[in-house]
């Protein structure tokens, strides 16, 4: 997160995407590839603010910070919560797997040991936010069917409007998501979430984008769910990229001291 991956929640037949002059048009397919394999630097570092807002306006603050790192086109990612104290120590770590579903692990200091997060976890609720452990990792494109819906501006960008089904519907807790990519970043700056009844359950918004080092960077961005009418945001306040971040941080090992 969360580096892209918070933002990996972006989320064959598909409809091209309208282009300016003299441009082809992109495809739902390849617009989904730019979205998931744009620059976000080999590795980074960040601290980050989380607010939790309930139904009746109540607000909770958190702190945590994430280590992220490439192992060659697969992303491996670290957060650690580090206040209030009841949440303090609380950690978590998913490493990408090719051509299979990403392996997360949560370290609570209560149990004093990893519990690896499976399949049927993937739906549940991230340490009580709006974010589950699917919306946690990066989702490769074959995973899904895409096809352009419409070009529209959102939040003040131009964006083209793609669609996104599971080819698998087994593998998806949404029976579809609608994204709003951004044409100049690549970067999915709205994203309605539709469960399997097809009703829009939850909405992810970008409210900040910046560029830092020259990497387009979520600087702020606030997961709703619509049905609940709860809200978690999360705000970076600081992130590098680039430092060299040691690949034994991402390792059960690790995540247990």
């Amino acid at each position: 997160m969360i580096r892209q991956t918070m933002i990996g929640i972006c989320v064959a037949a598909a409809a091209g995407a309208m282009a300016t002059a003299g441009e082809p048009a992109l495809t739902g397919r390849q617009i989904a590839e730019k979205v998931y394999s744009r620059d976000d630097g080999k590795d980074s570092q960040s601290k980050l603010e989380m607010v939790l807002v309930d139904k009746n306006g109540a607000a909770r603050q958190r702190q945590f910070e994430t280590k992220s790192k490439d192992n060659g086109d697969l992303v491996n990612t670290y957060i650690e919560f580090t206040g209030p104290a009841d949440i303090a120590g609380t950690k978590f770590l998913t490493l990408e797997k090719k051509g299979e579903d990403d392996t997360q692990y949560l370290f609570l200091p209560a149990l004093g040991r990893a519990r690896r997060i499976v399949g049927g976890q993937k739906d549940q609720n991230f340490v009580n936010t709006e974010f589950t452990y699917e919306d946690m990792s990066r989702r490769p494109p074959e995973k899904d069917n895409q096809k352009v819906l419409k070009e529209e501006e959102a939040g003040g960008f131009a964006c083209t409007v793609v669609e996104f089904t599971p080819v698998s519907a087994d593998n998806s807790q949404y029976g579809k998501t609608v994204a709003w990519v951004d044409k100049k970043s690549w970067v999915a700056v709205r994203v309605d979430f539709f469960d399997k009844k097809n009703e829009l359950s939850k909405r992810l918004t970008v409210k900040k984008l910046e560029l830092k080092s020259s990497i387009w960077t979520v600087t702020e961005v606030v997961m709703e769910n619509l049905k609940k009418k709860t809200l978690t945001t999360l705000r970076i306040q600081d992130i590098q990229y680039n430092l060299g971040v040691d690949e034994n941080v991402f390792t059960v090992r690790r995540l247990e001291e």
